[in-house]
């Protein structure tokens, strides 16, 4: 078999061909690393002026991964990740839950709830927690949590609770008539001393009118 021998001008125009193909293959390469930059980059501005803590749990549900504001909400440096166990981070009451979580999660694909997690100073903060399978995502690799502060809303859900069942305790065991009417003077509550005091039981009184049923009553 006879060799092929490449007049000079087609050696010159292979080579500037496989010149020509290398440039391209690495400018490819520049962009896919410039689109992956600017997309880390961008990712990382969202998560660091998020309000939530954003981690990642690897398949031990170890952290691989905690956001900038973990620090601001709970005082946990996004270095010392590694160091935390969900056992030492979730409340004591809660933590049964978080095991639901972390199983159901597995099966389901998606779930969330509600648990108190540990500041570091040893105080216990509401979060609305929501968690991701993406164990198999190969840019990921773990499992995603979202955590959210409603600490003010449970305490105002808290002082809310508290607020009616003082305000029951007091009209149930007052003597006086305590009514409660709407803007069209619609009976909305009344005490159960209606009975004593109008002579008509609380019951009935629901729904009329300050300036027609219950005057008639």
């Amino acid at each position: 078999m006879s060799k092929l021998r490449l007049r000079p001008n087609q050696r010159n125009a292979i080579t500037a061909l496989c010149r020509q193909g290398a440039m391209a293959i690495r400018a490819v390469r520049r962009t896919e690393e410039q689109v992956r930059e600017r997309a880390e980059r961008r990712f990382g501005t969202l998560i660091e002026n998020s309000s939530d803590i954003v981690t990642i749990l690897d398949e031990n549900n170890v952290f691989v991964y905690i956001s900038p504001v973990s620090k601001r909400l709970l005082g946990i440096q996004p270095e010392e990740g590694a160091e935390l166990k969900i056992p030492h981070l979730v409340h004591p009451d809660d933590r049964e839950k978080a095991r639901r979580l972390l199983t159901s999660v597995r099966r389901s694909g998606h779930t969330g709830d509600e648990i108190r997690l540990r500041h570091l100073n040893g105080t216990y903060l509401w979060f609305e927690v929501q968690l991701t399978n993406l164990l198999d995502d190969p840019d990921v690799r773990g499992i995603l949590m979202n955590a959210r502060a409603v600490d003010d809303r449970k305490a105002a859900e808290e002082l809310l609770s508290l607020s009616e069942a003082r305000f029951k305790s007091l009209v149930q065991n007052n003597t006086d008539l305590v009514m409660v009417v709407d803007a069209h003077e619609r009976v909305r509550y009344a005490s159960p001393s209606s009975e004593a005091v109008v002579g008509v039981p609380s019951e009935p009184l629901f729904d009329q009118t300050l300036s027609g049923g219950v005057h008639r009553m």
